[in-house]
């Protein structure tokens, strides 16, 4: 996926036509593979790969009820995969899925992504010698001690806390 950048500066979010491409570069082929289980027919509804997408899609939602974000999943899967049988229509379908396929499934997918993630996100992966998890704005004042001051420095104004 090509960088493009907002009027603000900042990434702009990807399309729903361009996830495919972005997970396939962010999550190699042999992950999926993986997660599979060995004779399982492909014409199944939920398969792991599905699964996975689908509670990863919810966690990504704005959206309040765990059935609203299963549905905007659910869609946005339907629309990512739209020559594959859809997956099922009800949030208790996927948990019911989710259990039959179990735990190990989400391990070995995070064990896979904690290996691959940085290698294929290259000098990315760190800002300047941290790995950036989420970040948000809050600020939190602390204590006003010339070591503080000299490690953190101050906020915008003269007289501020440092932060």
């Amino acid at each position: 996926m090509r960088k493009k950048m907002t009027r603000e500066g900042r990434l702009r979010k990807p399309h729903c036509r361009e996830w495919p491409g972005f997970l396939r570069r962010l999550i190699p082929d042999a992950t999926w593979r993986q997660l599979a289980k060995k004779g399982m027919d492909p014409r199944t509804r939920w398969l792991p790969k599905l699964i996975v997408l689908c509670w990863l899609m919810m966690g990504w939602s704005i959206e309040g009820p765990l059935t609203e974000r299963f549905r905007e999943g659910r869609e946005t899967l339907a629309r990512m995969f739209y020559r594959r049988r859809r997956c099922g229509e009800s949030y208790q379908g996927l948990t019911q899925a989710t259990q039959r396929v179990g735990v190990g499934v989400f391990r070995r997918f995070g064990d896979q992504l904690r290996t691959s993630v940085p290698q294929r996100v290259g000098s990315a992966w760190t800002w300047y010698g941290w790995v950036v998890f989420a970040v948000d704005g809050s600020r939190i004042d602390a204590a006003r001690t010339r070591r503080n001051e000299q490690a953190l420095g101050t906020a915008a104004r003269d007289k501020s806390h440092p932060q």
